[in-house]
């Protein structure tokens, strides 16, 4: 269109002219010429933004997150065999959701060769790590208040333990290294890093060697930040914090994403208080307004043995959630554009006993077959917990005219 009325103005100027019969002294115009560099130059124009586009296309990506991932008593014996140990079962509908995407889990226990255990000292056998790894994850979290259940020896054979079976692992560390963990990702580096508020007290397991789990401190923080700035293009935060078993997150857990949203973290994923609590948009620095940083303050049990019986009838310690994000570029960062939650609930079956985690929305669509009429009414209750929690998918405010 653009073309045409340059082209009929040109013709009638043209006219104009010959009319006034100045054709001495005017310069003859090639309107073939001019409608040519016309279409040239913006041929050029469409093809840098179709470039530009197929770029961020390119390099944008799937993130899906859970909450803690932990091995009680019971759930030990369950997943026996006769030469060994398999917990493949429990994660055996998750590939369907994290198939298409890059997934990270806080893994909260220890790998051990012998004396297992559950709460308050988790000792887990190796072959769990086999069982999340069949259900899709790809990194691991490993900083958290169980850390040290396995003492210093238990830092170093989990870490190999994960490595071992094909998982990138943050949080803690095998020696002085303690840079964080940049992962490339759709051809992007993104840094992982990872902190806890504490070790429940086992600090003097690590002797003068407290480097080998990362805790929330402003100087480390602040460090692996600007390590992640010169090296990666995006940074992820997976933070273990808060008050277990409260549906709000506290004034630490604000004060802390505050902090690192303001000084260049790009998604911040909570766990620890093994119930789901909310997300927010945060602000980011001063100089960084044109979009906002995820924050979800806790992702809630993926996979535990907390049940209502347990917990004074609460049954929030049954629910958990992936977070499915839509992560794209802006300049050197990141941000979740679109966050879409798929809710799960752990089912704990008899004779035999199992633990299985079961994303609601493929339990209550009949994708998993042969579910029991109790186990669907606590997907429907566990649904409804969640979703008046979290509310509804959520689109990050500086793309919601995309949305509309």
């Amino acid at each position: 269109m653009k073309n045409k009325n340059i082209i009929i103005i040109l013709l009638i100027a043209l006219v104009f002219i010959s009319c006034k019969g100045q054709t001495s002294d005017v310069e003859i115009i090639d309107i073939k010429e001019i409608a040519g560099d016309y279409k040239r130059e913006n041929t050029f124009k469409l093809s840098e933004e179709l470039l530009a586009n197929k770029k961020e296309k390119l390099s944008s990506f799937k993130l899906f997150a859970a909450g803690d991932i932990m091995f009680h008593e019971p759930q030990i014996p369950a997943a026996k065999t006769e030469d060994g140990y398999d917990f493949k079962d429990s994660f055996r509908y998750l590939n369907f959701i994290l198939k298409d995407g890059y997934a990270v889990a806080n893994f909260e226990s220890t790998i051990a060769d012998k004396n297992f255990s559950g709460y308050p000292m988790f000792r887990t056998p190796i072959e769990a790590m086999d069982g999340i790894k069949s259900g899709g994850f790809d990194l691991l979290a490993l900083a958290n208040n169980h850390s040290l259940d396995g003492k210093k020896e238990g830092v170093f054979r989990t870490r190999e333990a994960a490595i071992s079976r094909g998982f990138s692992v943050t949080g803690t560390h095998a020696s002085e290294d303690t840079r964080p963990t940049i992962v490339e990702i759709a051809g992007r580096p993104i840094a992982f890093l990872n902190y806890t508020y504490g070790v429940n007290g086992l600090e003097a397991f690590l002797g003068e060697d407290e480097h080998l789990v990362n805790r929330i401190e402003e100087e480390k923080i602040l460090e692996d930040i600007a390590y992640a700035k010169e090296h990666a293009k995006g940074i992820i935060a997976v933070v273990h914090w808060g008050t277990e078993y409260r549906l709000e997150p506290d004034k630490y857990q604000e004060y802390w994403a505050d902090f690192m949203a303001k000084n260049g973290v790009d998604i911040i994923l909570g766990s620890h208080p093994h119930v789901i609590e909310p997300a927010k948009w945060l602000d980011r620095g001063e100089d960084q307004k044109e979009d906002k940083v995820y924050c979800i303050y806790s992702m809630g049990n993926f996979l535990s043995n907390q049940r209502r019986e347990y917990m004074n009838g609460s049954a929030h310690g049954e629910d958990g959630v992936i977070v499915e994000l839509e992560v794209v570029p802006v300049g050197d960062r990141i941000t979740a554009k679109k966050v879409v939650y798929h809710p799960t609930w752990v089912d704990r079956s008899k004779n035999p006993t199992k633990f299985t985690i079961i994303p609601v929305e493929m339990g209550l669509s009949g994708i998993i077959p042969e579910l029991d009429e109790f186990v669907i009414s606590r997907l429907k209750e566990s649904s409804a917990r969640t979703r008046a929690i979290l509310g509804g998918d959520a689109i990050n405010p500086a793309f919601e005219e995309e949305y509309r």
